[in-house]
């Protein structure tokens, strides 16, 4: 099986981090850098290669984020809770050109179709360097259809655990940092109370 066991001494190790250490350097060190806390690192690998391929961008520029890679997770509301039964593993992939290419097309479809339902959150992502495909157009938007896919049939792996694989395009890795960032800050907020 691809899934290894947490360590819990790691959760505590990284909230007593959390209360002193530069939250940069933590996002650097744990957010952003090595690897997953949950998928063994051959998984981990083959996981990213996949991911790669089929969108033309090199493997290290899809990093894993949140509970599959720290064990926990870092979310509003949710914060430390461990990763579970019903957890999912969230990519994110750093690609200025995919995410221009995604901009684009969503650009031309937007011109000839003045709504759908999520466009106003999908435009306030994108204002944040980052596109999530499932704010993309439904319906008759070829893209979407092609990106849950792809992503669909990764979900239904047994070398990654039966879990749900999710990824979203990072304009660059200063989005991506600061999304992240600004998250840890308020993870650290609600710490200390």
């Amino acid at each position: 099986m691809a899934l290894i066991e947490f360590d819990p001494t790691f959760l505590q190790q990284f909230k007593n981090e959390l209360k002193t250490r530069d939250i940069r350097l933590i996002t650097y060190e744990h957010v952003l850098g090595g690897g997953s806390r949950i998928l063994s690192p051959d998984s981990y690998f083959k996981l990213r290669s996949l991911v790669a391929r089929r969108w033309g961008v090199h493997p290290n520029e899809i990093i894993m984020v949140g509970s599959g890679k720290l064990g926990f997770s870092l979310k509003p509301n949710h914060y430390f809770n461990a990763f579970h039964e019903g957890s999912d593993f969230d990519l994110a992939i750093l690609s200025g050109e995919l995410f221009d290419r995604y901009w684009k097309k969503v650009h031309v479809y937007a011109q000839r179709h003045l709504l759908w339902t999520d466009k106003k959150i999908f435009f306030e992502k994108l204002s944040g360097g980052w596109i999530r495909p499932d704010y993309l157009p439904t319906n008759d938007f070829a893209e979407r259809r092609k990106w849950w896919d792809f992503f669909g049939d990764l979900s239904n792996r047994r070398d990654f655990g039966y879990k749900r694989i999710r990824a979203g395009v990072y304009k660059s890795w200063d989005f991506l940092e600061i999304y992240h960032v600004n998250n840890l800050r308020r993870c650290r907020t609600e710490l200390q109370q």
